[in-house]
């Protein structure tokens, strides 16, 4: 609503607070929607701005400094694979979405194999240290822009 009817859209703190701390999880915000998030907290100011400008940058010299830690002799790398499940600000749904027992054609093999597509295995510090880049490119590019 922001970008298509912004005479319509209102600021939301809640909302963008909720972003901010789960722009890192891929459960929460899915790849398909990340740009448009990046798009909605480029222009952002103030204190979350800068914190997720010190947080992109950390993301990004994890991968430089792929060593141990000199002073707590742990690896870098793996305080960036901790995995934070996100608390979802969508109510659950009560049931299934589909009832297949009022389908009206029976189900004649129910135990075929259904091929799944392969799922490209990407570690979430990868994941992390992409979305790191991309938003740091663009909270630089709206720096230049203002």
């Amino acid at each position: 609503m922001q970008m298509n009817k912004p005479e319509k859209w209102k600021f939301n703190k809640a909302r963008q607070n909720w972003l901010v701390r789960n722009i890192w999880s891929p459960e929460a915000i899915s790849d398909t929607y990340f740009p448009l998030v990046v798009k909605y907290l480029s222009p952002v100011q103030g204190g979350p701005r800068e914190r997720l400008t010190q947080t992109c940058e950390s993301y990004l010299k994890v991968e430089a400094n792929a060593g141990k830690d000199e002073k707590t002799g742990s690896s870098p790398a793996a305080a960036a694979t901790t995995i934070h499940v996100p608390r979802s600000i969508l109510k659950p749904t009560p049931g299934p979405l589909i009832d297949i027992s009022s389908s009206s054609e029976p189900i004649h093999d129910a135990d075929a194999v259904i091929p799944q597509p392969p799922v490209p295995k990407t570690s979430i510090a990868d994941i992390r240290r992409a979305r790191a880049q991309s938003l740091l490119e663009a909270l630089r590019s709206n720096d230049s822009n203002i």
